[in-house]
């Protein structure tokens, strides 16, 4: 009996150090690529499928775009949304690591 079919696979594609939008700091990272493999008994023996690819931060588990690799700090923080301050209320620019008004980190998810 021959069984066929397909399996979904990470492999890791490098690692490093980047600038992590969601802590606001240097962070080590793991580049992954997701692929679709053909199957024959249970076996991988090609890929058929590049799924999708990212870049997750070791330290908060948030995955991003490979572009984030090759973007500066001041490239990343400026296109940042807007957050509020949970303290006082005080909108603040996506660049703040504090509120500007009462000094307040802004909570991470």
């Amino acid at each position: 009996m021959i069984v066929w079919g397909s399996r979904i696979q990470e492999t890791d594609r490098g690692a490093g150090s980047f600038f992590c939008p969601v802590c606001r700091d240097d962070r080590h990272y793991v580049h992954q690529q997701v692929s679709r493999y053909f199957t024959l008994n249970f076996v991988s023996l090609f890929q058929t499928d590049r799924l999708a690819e990212y870049v997750r931060c070791a330290a908060c588990c948030s995955e991003f775009r490979p572009v984030v690799l090759t973007r500066s700090p001041e490239q990343i923080l400026l296109h940042m949304p807007l957050w509020n301050c949970c303290a006082c209320g005080c909108r603040n620019i996506g660049d703040e690591s504090a509120c500007v008004a009462c000094g307040e980190r802004p909570v991470l998810a």
